[in-house]
């Protein structure tokens, strides 16, 4: 997702929509675990069963419709535009599956009136009830089996519209039924990407970037650096870019010695700096650009750090010295005999607010900062978001200097080359 376009390799790219929200997409970019997972990790289809029967699905479908075609007439879109901006998704949502919905509902609605009717019994009025109820149920179950077939072969107006059901898209993916061919289907499933790149390297790696800036934020206590292994092997598969050691090409990135071993086992390392080689196309000629990775964790001189003040905007714009500027109005301040001794690293992942940090036994439990737990990071205390942000101030500066150093970051051996 950018401003200006929607998209991957495999689908195309399209325009993006005007009533398309940045909210919205960044909602369903990091709609995480569930159906992420059951959707490409896994291919039971029990557990696809079980995700679609309990509606556990965090992501949503958005419409794809190529510029050349109008997702509605020409007339209501421009009503459409006429109102307000969060108001426009829904309308356009509506309108587009309006003809579906009325078709599948019209089936259950024949169902239903079905079965209201009075079985025969033995009385000629009873029987001609009984034969139009046969007759309701053969018609229903035949236009209910055309409605299907058409959504497994989406290659006309009408089949496409009837991929836009709910109930319908539900049963396309209990079936992990994955549509192929030259034009792109009418809308398709957002969910959270990161089981395969939450790094979004491969997509600065399409650009041909000179110099990459990557934020690790991955979830990763003991610096395995899984994600940025798994980012490396899929932009290494589809031929983007390879990387190596800048500093000497004949070492391995990974395994055992290599630079990403070095970076786990020397914590006093804050940024970790790849070379990046992009292979000759047929419009660019091969060139090297640099990767300049800051990761979440402690340093060695942060640890037993005593927790500061909560950040505040005057902080944040330098306009007071760290741990000095004055809470908003309403907002309990900084009371250094509540918190004691508690330091940065011993702050509990498992509370809903500050107190719990500081209530005994019973508060401040779960892992600690500042990797924490999956349910921490969905209901962070001020604390732990204040803690982090300075983390991240202060591991992030070597990182933020070297990418931004003017003129060529290549080694002196690659001028040579």
């Amino acid at each position: 997702f950018s401003p200006l376009h929607c998209g991957s390799t495999e689908t195309g790219f399209i325009s993006e929509p005007p009533w398309r929200t940045l909210g919205k997409i960044t909602a369903l970019t990091a709609a995480g675990c569930i159906d992420a997972v059951a959707l490409t990790l896994s291919s039971y289809l029990t557990l696809r069963f079980w995700l679609q029967v309990i509606n556990l699905t965090w992501g949503n479908y958005i419409l794809f419709t190529p510029e050349s075609e109008e997702v509605l007439p020409t007339g209501l879109s421009k009503v459409i535009r006429q109102l307000p901006m969060q108001w426009q998704s829904a309308w356009v949502q509506l309108f587009d599956t309006l003809p579906s919905a009325l078709a599948v509902g019209s089936i259950w609605l024949a169902i239903f009136v079905g079965f209201t009717l009075e079985k025969c019994d033995k009385t000629e009025e009873s029987c001609q009830t009984e034969d139009w109820r046969t007759v309701i149920f053969i018609v229903a179950f035949a236009a209910f089996t055309f409605i299907v077939l058409l959504a497994f072969c989406p290659f006309t107006w009408i089949a496409r519209e009837m991929t836009q059901s709910a109930f319908i898209r539900q049963l396309l993916q209990l079936t992990r039924y994955t549509y192929r061919g030259d034009h792109p289907p009418p809308s398709l499933y957002i969910t959270d990407g990161g089981c395969r790149d939450c790094t979004t390297l491969r997509q600065l790696l399409l650009r041909r970037k000179d110099k990459i800036l990557l934020v690790l934020a991955a979830s990763d206590t003991n610096d395995d650096l899984a994600v940025l292994k798994t980012a490396f092997v899929i932009c290494g598969s589809t031929g983007l870019a390879s990387f190596y050691d800048p500093r000497d090409p004949r070492k391995y990135v990974t395994g055992y010695g290599g630079l990403l071993a070095q970076f786990k086992e020397d914590k006093t390392m804050s940024t970790l700096h790849l070379a990046i080689r992009y292979e000759k196309t047929a419009t660019e000629p091969a060139k090297s650009g640099q990767l300049y990775i800051v990761k979440n964790r402690l340093p060695p001189d942060h640890k037993a750090h005593p927790v500061e003040p909560h950040l505040t905007v005057d902080e944040m714009c330098g306009e007071v010295a760290r741990g000095c500027g004055r809470c908003p109005d309403g907002v309990k301040p900084f009371d250094p005999e509540v918190w004691g001794d508690m330091t940065t690293d011993g702050l509990g992942s498992l509370c809903c607010c500050d107190c719990m940090h500081t209530n005994g036994v019973f508060g401040n439990c779960g892992p600690k900062f500042p990797h924490g737990s999956f349910a921490n990071f969905m209901y962070m205390t001020p604390m732990w978001c204040s803690s982090l942000a300075r983390l991240g101030f202060d591991v992030s500066e070597d990182a933020a200097r070297l990418v931004s150093r003017p003129g060529s970051h290549e080694a002196q051996w690659e001028k040579l080359v």
